[in-house]
């Protein structure tokens, strides 16, 4: 007799890491507001490696700080811990490092992380309007390009009205 397939139930979290500044810190938390309002919960404490591993998040956003190359090393080690605490989520990666150095951040996991530049951290708003949207048909998601092109798409329409475009 065949065992049933297991379905992996995903919870409406969004876990949020913050690294740097203060400006950081208030992003992070204006952002984790916006998904908030929009229905999702949030949790903002620090992954660690003694933390047990959550099949059911939904979306990790970690906003990066690159002041130091220390800083640069905390960020990638926060991005591998959770891909590895977190490993049915998508990765957004935003903040500073994300912006000096994105390509290299993508990268570590290309099927998983998605980079919002620095400058562009608005964007984190309108993922949080449209993620019903961007995730496939089971609730989660299963193409990290739809994440991709949506926020390529809205850097690029806010250059188009006077910022500067995203890097490609």
């Amino acid at each position: 007799m065949e065992k049933p397939a297991v379905r992996l139930m995903y919870s409406n979290t969004i876990h949020f890491e913050t690294l740097g500044c203060r400006l950081n810190q208030d992003e992070s938390e204006g952002a984790a507001r916006s998904f908030f309002n929009c229905g999702y919960s949030c949790t903002m404490e620090a992954v660690t490696s003694s933390a047990e591993t959550d099949e059911s998040t939904l979306l990790c956003i970690i906003n990066t700080c690159t002041v130091t190359n220390k800083a640069e090393q905390k960020a990638r080690r926060i991005i591998r811990m959770c891909l590895e605490k977190y490993p049915r989520s998508a990765v957004c990666v935003t903040g500073c490092y994300a912006e000096l150095d994105g390509d290299s951040i993508k990268a570590m996991c290309p099927e998983r992380i998605s980079i919002i530049p620095g400058t562009k951290k608005y964007v984190l708003n309108k993922i949080a309007e449209n993620l019903k949207k961007l995730m496939g048909a089971a609730g989660f998601f299963d193409d990290i390009s739809r994440l991709d092109d949506f926020i390529k798409l809205h850097c690029s329409v806010s250059a188009q009205i006077g910022r500067a475009s995203c890097r490609e």
